[in-house]
């Protein structure tokens, strides 16, 4: 995003001869503030070798809601999924909420117990777990049902990008930028309004639906070829050959 840019670094950037942005409706955002040209190149999402396993069997007897990133309350927002979980929680005991991440300092410190205090007052220890950090995230992904991405707001998120490129619907909010790109609503996962409860009918959408999680999975693993490695080099090939010639 443009905005937070220092007036110092707003004047650097104007000085190149082209600005990346990371989604289409960043160019817009971007163009407000810059005056030089705009362009749009997303990151790209290796190919993930990781054989996708069969992960919406309907008769499994454990299902798994994961969540991936630092434990922040501003951006990250996971409060807001445990709260919609606590909706959920007693109809679905078949179904767990595995969260991954660290905070990095006393305050995100504090955000964690916040955290502990939610799935203590609802009684969810059995089915809410606190993972911290692991270097398998993608076999982790595999073994999930569906992503959760609470996110307020993202630049591109490579979290929910993974989850495509392995066939794992998504649930995000609505206004959250670069999260209502990623996912298409009702085709790639569910866009939901930006409330608790909103986010609890987004979830349970995919939960007790087999059929559609595997359908919307499928479409999502079909969308993120778009940022596949050689499509997005490919980009910035073209982008400094137009620049050369020019």
């Amino acid at each position: 995003l443009i905005k937070p840019l220092t007036k110092k670094e707003l004047e650097q950037a104007n000085k190149m001869t082209a600005y990346q942005v990371l989604m289409p409706s960043f160019v817009k955002e971007a163009q407000r503030y810059l005056s030089t040209e705009i362009v749009y190149i997303p990151n790209a999402i290796d190919k993930v070798t990781l054989a996708r396993q069969e992960k919406q069997i309907s008769d499994r007897n454990k299902h798994t809601i994961i969540c991936i990133g630092r434990l922040e309350a501003e951006q990250k927002q996971q409060h807001i999924l445990l709260q919609a979980f606590a909706l959920l929680a007693d109809k679905y005991p078949q179904w767990e909420v595995d969260i991954y991440g660290l905070g990095y300092n006393l305050e995100r410190d504090a955000y964690k117990e916040e955290l502990l205090h939610i799935i203590n007052k609802y009684k969810m220890e059995k089915q809410v777990h606190l993972k911290g950090v692991t270097d398998k995230i993608l076999e982790k992904m595999c073994q999930a049902d569906i992503l959760a991405m609470p996110s307020a707001y993202e630049g591109f998120s490579m979290v929910l990008g993974d989850a495509m490129s392995i066939g794992l619907p998504a649930v995000g909010f609505v206004n959250a930028p670069s999260v209502n790109e990623l996912i298409v609503n009702n085709v790639t996962g569910i866009l939901c309004a930006d409330t608790i409860k909103d986010y609890a009918a987004g979830l349970e959408k995919l939960m007790c639906n087999d059929k559609l999680r595997r359908e919307l999975g499928d479409n999502a693993y079909l969308a993120a070829q778009e940022y596949s490695a050689e499509k997005v080099w490919n980009k910035w090939e073209n982008l400094f050959k137009r620049l050369h010639e020019q």
